[in-house]
């Protein structure tokens, strides 16, 4: 590091003094409110000169210092002006007499955009070329290269635009009829042996046609000559007319109904990645040799290619691209034994669309490496050449290590730089893995959450592996790896890792419903606590396993490219099959819904039924578990309780209970009236169940004695059973008899309900 800062101050310092002996010289970028161009200044002492949009503007100044004071030169028209230079001489700012602002930014020689602000008038068909170049790059918004449109067009025999804005609208008029045919740049000499020559361009949508003029200038530069407004008024009817159409939405290209649209789209795409246009790029790419799984991921690195390989190859003008979508001809763009950039048309009818064709997509990534030694031609605009992380490390490797790019044997076609990736990304796995492994068994003894894990170890691993993958695989777009290398290792590791997904989601649901039954109990005795019925515990944990299963089936066939729609779709018909063959099952699970909508009982309920008879434990999506009597544990189907009565003893409201004693003449003569009332007192005060509207009479005499019947309605206040109820008041009874001095016959019965 100390060196690097070293090497940067020395450097700064060697620079100085060549920037501080004519620092405004050099090539700029200047932007104003309308426009913007290439600007070249020249300083000598501090007298500064230079010309601007290829030499119909100039520059006359005086700099004092970081101020430049002077006057800028255009149509025969002066404008003073003030810039300052800012301290790293790497721009400038300032404003003209008239108040509006001025914007310089320093054009690096060796930068591609040093090549990209200039025109080439020097013959007619570069003059032709540069005019459609910077036509296409202004319609996609450059500024600076409107400005270049206007300036290879000659207006000379034209009053109708005089200013600049004018003769920007007249141009843009102009390139709209060029855009609706086809330009056969061969067709145009590069040594014309006159100084004017016509061109005739056709359009093959309209069937029709027009000419344009280009004518050599006085200071030897091949200029578009502007038709006048009548000439662009005919021009525009015959296209119509031809046509029969009225013109097509701005739009429409993204419909790719020819070759110029795909390709447009493509390079509009490009030039928007960061904000939404890698869909659209992608979207020109015929990916149907490629899984379904890998075409995002692969679209954008075979895009990333395409306009790398473009850009070193030469992109020619989209007017001379055809535009004509009715021929199923494939459009041949270039041709090379590695491979070639083709055009061709993928579906029919309506339905067709112009693409990058299949094996045109299969060859990108050789094509590239045929031509990846050929300097760029920079005849792209560098918006639209994105930030790859990928081609980033590839050229740091070809700069560093360019051994490493040699492609290893085998179908797999992997580069060596893209192996010691790999390799690289496997040891930070393993990395991620030891750090994030105590960390997860840490938390999970913190929230004292392993006593409710099966296995608590393996579950740590288990998460470990699936946080150090997730965390580390996002570096593995970063290597660039094939198709051929891709197809078969992410469907194997993804499968391997939705199996530890499932294994750690299956945990993850008993763990909550660990968790949610242990709050359940120790809020069952708090009236201030809502209360869950543990039933619906057990219900949705068996809900979420089962669509735990259902997901991990869906997501497999999504990794190996199984069609999920067609699985579905299977369900429907096969499923019929299905249903039959597990009809009880079925019927098992919707009762399990039944039960839980109707809710004829809850966990701890006693509950009577055909042949069934205990206290409910737990109710499942298949069948509902009850302790009988005898304590053994009975497994009852859900469809078979969901058909039946249910009596739910435990949900009784209260106990109707009779009972009769037998008392001795002598003792129910003289007690009764106390031993009745002492009765009704006992009921009317007890803790264990309250009784409604209780009776005590004499019912009949016999032989045996005086029939006395006890009747009331029992409501137990703890929970307790009929059973319990009973006891007490029997013992109640016997405790008052026995205090009021009654004696029992020999005869006794007692009923309830």
């Amino acid at each position: 590091m100390r060196r690097l800062v070293t090497s940067i101050l020395w450097a700064i310092i060697l620079i100085s003094p060549a920037m501080a002996d004519a620092p405004w010289s050099g090539d700029w970028t200047v932007k104003w409110a309308n426009g913007a161009a290439g600007l070249t200044l020249a300083q000598d002492g501090s007298a500064v000169s230079g010309s601007y949009r290829t030499g119909h503007g100039h520059v006359e100044a005086t700099a004092h210092g970081t101020q430049l004071v002077g006057f800028l030169i255009d149509l025969g028209e002066r404008e003073g002006f003030t810039a300052t230079l800012a301290p790293d001489s790497k721009s400038f700012s300032g404003h003209t007499n008239a108040g509006n602002w001025l914007l310089g930014i320093r054009v690096d020689g060796n930068d591609a955009l040093a090549t990209r602000i200039r025109l080439d008038l020097s013959n007619p068909r570069a003059a032709f070329k540069s005019f459609l170049n910077a036509s296409n790059r202004a319609r996609d918004g450059e500024s600076s290269a409107a400005v270049l449109a206007v300036d290879a067009v000659d207006f000379s025999k034209q009053s109708d635009w005089t200013t600049r804005d004018d003769q920007s609208t007249a141009v843009s008029k102009l390139f709209k009829l060029i855009d609706r045919t086809t330009v056969q740049l061969a067709d145009i000499p590069e040594d014309a042996q006159t100084s004017e020559i016509n061109v005739a361009l056709e359009s093959a949508q309209a069937d029709a046609g027009i000419h344009i003029e280009i004518k050599r200038s006085a200071n030897g530069d091949w200029l578009i000559v502007m038709p006048s407004e009548t000439d662009l008024t005919s021009m525009e009817t015959a296209l119509h007319a031809g046509a029969g159409t009225e013109p097509v939405a701005e739009d429409s290209f993204r419909q790719l109904s020819s070759p110029r649209d795909a390709m447009r789209s493509f390079l509009e795409g490009m030039s928007h990645w960061q904000t939404g246009g890698d869909d659209q790029a992608i979207g020109t790419l015929d990916l149907s040799n490629i899984p379904d799984l890998m075409k995002a991921e692969q679209g954008a690195l075979l895009s990333q290619y395409l306009v790398r390989a473009i850009d070193r190859i030469g992109y020619i003008p989209l007017q001379s691209i055809p535009n004509d979508g009715t021929s199923r001809e494939p459009y041949v763009y270039f041709e090379n034994p590695s491979g070639s950039i083709v055009i061709s048309p993928v579906g029919t009818g309506t339905d067709t669309q112009w693409k990058f064709s299949s094996d045109t997509v299969d060859g990108l990534r050789h094509l590239f490496r045929s031509v990846q030694e050929l300097p760029p031609s920079h005849t792209l605009s560098g918006r639209l050449i994105p930030h790859s992380a990928t081609f980033e490390v590839r050229d740091l490797v070809q700069k560093y290590v360019p051994f490493l790019l040699t492609e290893g044997q085998g179908e797999m076609h992997l580069e060596y730089w893209q192996i010691v990736g790999v390799l690289l990304n496997s040891v930070l796995i393993v990395l991620s893995f030891l750090l994030i492994r105590p960390l997860i068994r840490w938390l999970l003894a913190r929230l004292d959450f392993t006593r409710h894990l099966i296995a608590p170890g393996r579950f740590v691993n288990m998460a470990s592996i699936v946080i150090a993958v997730t965390l580390i695989g996002e570096l593995i777009p970063v290597w660039g790896l094939p198709i051929t290398w891709r197809q078969y290792s992410t469907p194997i590791i993804g499968t391997l890792m939705v199996a530890i997904i499932v294994y750690l989601g299956w945990q993850l649901i008993t763990l909550v419903s660990s968790l949610a039954e242990e709050y359940v109990m120790k809020a069952s005795g708090n009236p201030d606590v809502a209360q869950v019925d543990p039933i619906i515990l057990t219900f949705t944990t068996g809900l979420l396993r089962v669509a735990l299963i259902i997901a991990t089936g869906l997501l497999v066939s999504y990794l190996w490219s199984f069609s999920t729609t067609g699985l579905l779709a299977s369900f429907g018909i096969g499923g019929l099959a299905l249903a039959f063959a597990s009809k009880e099952t079925l019927e098992n699970v919707f009762g399990a819904g039944i039960l839980m909508g109707d809710r004829p009982f809850k966990k701890g309920d006693r509950i009577v039924s055909e042949g069934v008879s205990g206290l409910v434990e737990a109710v499942g999506l298949r069948s509902t578990r009850v302790q009988t009597p005898d304590g053994s544990l009975l497994v009852v189907p859900n469809g078979k309780l969901a058909d039946t009565a249910i009596e739910n003893l435990g949900g009784r409201r209260h106990i109707n209970f009779s009972t009769t004693f037998i008392l001795t003449p002598d003792s129910a003569r003289q007690h009764f009236v106390a031993f009745s009332e002492a009765i009704l007192r006992k009921l009317g005060s007890s803790t264990t169940f309250k009784a409604l509207d209780p009776e005590m009479n004499i019912a009949g005499i016999s032989t045996e004695g005086i029939e006395v019947e006890l009747a009331a309605n029992l409501q137990p206040l703890n929970g307790g059973s009929k059973r319990d109820a009973i006891n007490l008041l029997f013992l109640d009874v016997l405790q008052v008899a026995a205090a009021e001095g009654i004696e029992f016959g020999s005869y006794s019965e007692s009923t309830s309900a």
